[in-house]
């Protein structure tokens, strides 16, 4: 390579007078030996693709340059200044190799400092004095969580996959610590049909088991993360719903049913149905246990304003606008138009 055609390679603002000389009159020399060797030469003068290889060699040595005094990293300064020294010293083939491997070495060490500022800015909430959720938003900590949990995002392309999305803004990614051992991950998906929209998706922990957490714990990491809806077993599992945080008082008392031998209490919201299922016909207080309960949710999917019903055929239409929210309902949209064609007050059920 020609004398003019490294020094527009390599900036006069990295190297200049005699030493920046010295540098391109040492690669003229080494380049112009390896251009060349007989391997090297056609009819029409230097291989295309030597004449590029040569090229990415001058680059990386112009990135040595340019870290030589400003990298963070002390051992890449260290390697800049190592690899510049070699150059008046070693074949070409040998310095393409150790520029390769300079290079190789900056980009490592980019990704490293990249996902240790990625750690450090990513959020912490203390839940209880014993439990805390920990926001991934690196790749490295991503892949640690899955390592720990054996789970699929410890594999690379399956981590690369998920933080696209929470890059992207359509998920958040919560590690999940108690007593400062981590337990779970929480997948919070934002980017439904409205921005306040906060569904949790999935709750896991070793091997995509549904993570354990009682009622509390669960309804603190619902107001924490302002969560709008849940689907995750983890949840509907202990009647951790997003619509008891709500502050409506007319729906503070649920309504008491019974069908066959099921006890059912009804929870009725403006876009909501929840309902607690037990096996005992006993709505004493003292009795009801929500941990022991089995619960499901139904949402509605038209807002229009329901009219009186009087024909069960109009309360099976009616009802048709509900639908289960996920796949761990103990109720299907079945079971609950049996439950509200036995009762007389249909209305007070679905309207």
């Amino acid at each position: 390579m020609k004398f003019r055609e490294i020094d527009r390679l390599i900036p006069k603002s990295l190297v200049c007078g005699e030493k920046r000389k010295k540098l391109l009159e040492t690669l003229e020399c080494s380049t112009g030996q390896f251009e060349s060797q007989p391997q090297n030469r056609d009819g029409r003068g230097v291989k295309q693709k030597i004449r590029k290889q040569v090229t990415v060699t001058i680059k990386h040595i112009k990135s040595a340059l340019r870290q030589l005094e400003h990298h963070e990293d002390a051992q890449v300064r260290h390697s800049a200044k190592k690899l510049l020294k070699s150059i008046p010293h070693v074949k070409y083939s040998e310095l393409a190799r150790r520029a390769s491997s300079f290079c190789g070495r900056v980009k490592k060490s980019s990704h490293r400092l990249n996902e240790q500022q990625l750690r450090k800015n990513s959020r912490t909430l203390d839940i209880s004095k014993s439990m805390k959720l920990q926001e991934v938003r690196s790749l490295d900590f991503l892949q640690e969580v899955g390592r720990r949990l054996e789970n699929c995002v410890a594999r690379r392309c399956f981590a690369q996959t998920y933080l696209q999305e929470v890059r992207d803004g359509y998920h958040e990614l919560w590690a999940v610590y108690k007593w400062r051992r981590m337990v779970g991950l929480l997948n919070v998906e934002t980017w439904m049909s409205h921005i306040s929209d906060r569904v949790v998706r999935e709750c896991s922990a070793k091997r995509r088991l549904p993570l354990e957490l009682s009622r509390e714990e669960a309804f603190k990491v619902l107001k924490s993360l302002s969560i709008t809806d849940v689907e995750a077993e983890t949840f509907v599992r202990v009647g951790a719903f997003p619509m008891f945080l709500r502050k409506d008082k007319e729906h503070a008392v649920p309504l008491s049913i019974y069908y066959g031998t099921k006890s059912h209490r009804v929870w009725q919201f403006s876009d909501r149905i929840v309902v607690g299922t037990t096996d005992t016909q006993s709505d004493e207080p003292a009795v009801w246990d929500p941990t022991k309960v089995k619960w499901s949710q139904f949402k509605l999917v038209s807002t229009d304003e329901w009219e009186t019903l009087d024909e069960e055929e109009d309360t099976e239409n009616e009802l048709n606008q509900w639908v289960e929210m996920g796949s761990n309902n103990y109720l299907t949209t079945g079971n609950l138009l049996q439950i509200v064609v036995s009762q007389i007050n249909l209305k007070q059920i679905i309207q």
